[in-house]
């Protein structure tokens, strides 16, 4: 009898248990959506396409639900390694963004020779000074009538540099020179010897060359582009060292959440150069503009100190990691012992490939435009002091910030319920990201010199590319997971090509020709490039795993081939 109710309670233990399990399982897929199958990378050591024979390397999948056996309540190491990721995130954008506004301090006065007045019929003087509505004289913006030059051009103690448009270009661009020769070269490196020492490598070769970058201007502008080549250099090994550092840090089914919160320390970077920069630029402290480049440059070596003593390479060579937070990693996490083979042919001829190329240049293109012309535009047609320059400046990528996470959350909830397929959330992304910025920018051909409407309008074109983080950023992991990280450098190289071509083309458009018409040529062409590449990438993207990125589908799809070519052989 005792023995029979022993049983009976188990048998109601067990039940109890299988329905805490059922319930957990339905808010794993509330929370992620179904289906949540991911696969779990375990590829093995063969090189061109991968793994020695016999079987998949890649078969092995798990799901969301294999998440409730390992719950961590509180902080655990891999929040600290997103954290401290963030921030090195953060601060190699805040030294690789902040010349975009310490350049308009550097220089000794703005190169707008002989400006062609506006008509008076669109010019309207206002009680505050002189703003001019509409485009329609096509020359340049009057100051402020209350508003002095040394107000315009902040604290007249800084050391200035006599150069022109053309000569701006080439500064700004001399990083790109640099940053499109590592970015294939960081993933490899990160691929082979590790993520952790790429990483600490280019960050600490980055803010060694931002303390050196004002002892460079000053001795000469060749050397200075030299620093920002060099800079370019360091910063290209870093991103793709990242996101390979994701992969071992991050389950598949949370990377969605944590690489926004990692990739989104760009834009944080941005806002906090420019509006730091511009407020440091206007100060005596440290010579005013040099402060900019020491204050960034000595905290990215505080944080090399940080990251070197409490980040390891792996769960498995973490001395401090809880024992269940390092199973449960290591069990969903790739192993970055992996060594694969790039099957470029297959994907130089993949047309999806080319789509994302095609649309990484053409985003890269208008966010290069605006990173590195917007500060030049406030200062030299609307005229605004670099204190409120610095802060303008940065009120786009602070919308971009937060209309980047809004978005986000609102495309998780809608594919959660089955509304929207992956390719179409791609699609729509996309489609926000670039024809909306280029009806914006059609528009500030209509604003002229209304500083207000210059300002709200041209946040509007950059707020809305932040949708890019859950179309274009994404693709990438689609239609190649296990190649993610080459296929990532080797677009972003390519799309930072337009980081020196842009500036310079600007540069050429205004040099000497600070007017309206001037820089309505400089929208109408952004427009232009957003347009076209954009259409391209809606034709050909694919949300499906590409057939070269497994070894297994590779062998299928030949067998495949063999087999047709050997029926049509045969009677």
């Amino acid at each position: 009898m005792n023995m029979d109710k022993h049983t009976y309670v188990q048998t109601r233990l067990e039940k109890k248990e299988e329905e805490e399990e059922e319930e957990e399982e339905e808010e794993v897929k509330c929370l992620y959506g179904d289906p949540c199958a991911v696969v779990v990378v375990k590829g093995g050591d063969g090189g061109g396409g991968g793994g020695d024979g016999g079987g998949d390397p890649f078969s092995v999948t798990t799901t969301a639900t294999d998440e409730t056996k390992f719950m961590k309540k509180g902080w655990g190491t891999r929040h600290t390694v997103v954290t401290l990721t963030c921030a090195g995130v953060i601060l190699l954008s805040m030294t690789r963004y902040s010349l975009s506004i310490v350049i308009v301090s550097m220089v000794a006065h703005p190169h707008a020779h002989t400006p062609t007045p506006i008509s008076a019929h669109d010019l309207e003087v206002t009680g505050e000074g002189a703003a001019a509505v509409g485009g329609g004289g096509g020359g340049t913006c009057p100051a402020p009538v209350n508003v002095t030059t040394s107000d315009l051009s902040w604290n007249d103690t800084n050391q200035r540099f006599e150069w022109d448009e053309r000569a701006q270009g080439l500064i700004l661009g001399a990083y790109y020179y640099g940053n499109v020769l590592t970015n294939i070269l960081g993933g490899r490196m990160a691929e082979r010897t590790g993520s952790k020492p790429v990483i600490l490598l280019g960050m600490l070769l980055s803010s060694l060359l931002s303390l050196l970058s004002p002892l460079a201007a000053s001795l000469s502008t060749n050397f200075f582009i030299g620093v920002r080549l060099c800079l370019g250099f360091a910063q290209g090994l870093v991103m793709p060292a990242v996101s390979r550092c994701l992969v071992v840090w991050v389950p598949p089914y949370k990377r969605s959440k944590y690489n926004t919160i990692v990739f989104i320390g760009s834009e944080i970077g941005i806002v906090l150069s420019l509006s730091i920069g511009g407020w440091l630029c206007s100060q005596t402290f440290l010579g005013g503009w040099p402060a900019v480049f020491y204050m960034f440059g000595g905290a990215g070596v505080v944080w090399c100190v940080l990251w070197g003593l409490l980040i390891y390479e792996t769960p498995d060579t973490h001395p401090n990691i809880a024992s269940e937070e390092k199973k449960y990693l290591l069990a969903h996490c790739v192993s970055s012992k992996d060594k694969l083979g790039v099957p470029w042919v297959k994907v130089l001829r993949c047309l999806p490939f080319w789509a994302i190329t095609i649309m990484h240049i053409g985003h890269n293109w208008g966010y290069y435009t605006f990173v590195s012309e917007l500060p030049v535009y406030l200062s030299n047609m609307q005229h605004f002091s670099i204190k409120s320059n610095g802060l303008l400046s940065a009120l786009p990528y602070l919308i971009k910030t937060t209309f980047a996470l809004l978005f986000s959350l609102l495309i998780d909830r809608a594919t959660a319920k089955g509304k929207l397929s992956v390719l179409s959330v791609r699609r729509i992304a996309m489609c926000v990201a670039s024809y909306l910025p280029a009806a914006a920018l059609i528009g500030m051909c209509f604003v002229g010199c209304d500083s207000v409407a210059a300002v709200v309008v041209m946040s509007a074109a950059v707020g809305v590319t932040g949708s890019a983080f859950c179309g274009l950023f994404c693709s990438h992991q689609d239609i190649a997971p296990h190649f993610a990280g080459t296929i990532y450098g080797v677009t972003n190289s390519l799309a930072n090509i337009t980081g020196f071509i842009a500036p310079g083309v600007v540069g050429m458009i205004t040099f000497e020709n600070q007017t309206v018409t001037a820089w309505n040529t400089v929208f109408l062409m952004s427009t232009l490039v957003y347009v076209v590449t954009c259409t391209f990438y809606i034709a050909l993207i694919s949300d499906q795993v590409q057939p070269f990125d497994s070894p297994t589908q590779r062998k299928c799809l030949e067998e495949e081939e063999k087999g047709d070519t050997d029926s049509v052989k045969s009677p």
